[in-house]
């Protein structure tokens, strides 16, 4: 995918080292590309401790950022270049981007994407619209 691997330490990544995303509907506990997540980085560390693997704090986790509780007590951080994942619309788990133009039943739009874009399914409705995105 395209990951790095970030620099180890023995505390969670300050804000200001890692984006921190908005808990916006995030589930609690789920899997992240693999991993079990927990909201936050207590009960992350916790967890990767008690189940000898690493586990994705979901309040450090952004499109492009991935935080790790590792087992031993150190913090690992995953960045992509550019956004790998989005809130399932769904869900509001954390889920691949994926761009496949599916059937909303007035349009059309992205299976799972950052933006919100919308495509008209034609006739007199506004052709496209998107959601304005801030940059980080």
């Amino acid at each position: 995918m395209g990951w790095t691997e970030g620099a180890s330490a023995t505390e969670p990544p300050s804000p200001s080292e890692t984006p921190v995303a908005a808990s916006d509907g995030v589930a609690s506990s789920s899997e992240v590309e693999g991993y079990v997540s927990r909201p936050d980085s207590v009960s992350a560390m916790v967890t990767a401790r008690s189940l000898g693997e690493s586990v994705v704090d979901l309040s450090q986790t952004d499109p492009m950022t991935l935080v790790l509780a590792n087992p031993d007590g150190s913090w690992s951080t995953d960045t992509a270049p550019e956004p790998v994942r989005a809130p399932d619309q769904s869900t509001g788990e954390w889920d691949e981007i994926d761009t496949t133009l599916v059937d909303t039943g007035n349009g059309f739009a992205p299976a799972n994407a950052l933006g919100g874009l919308k495509l008209s399914d034609g006739g007199d409705t506004t052709f496209a619209s998107m959601e304005a995105q801030r940059a980080q």
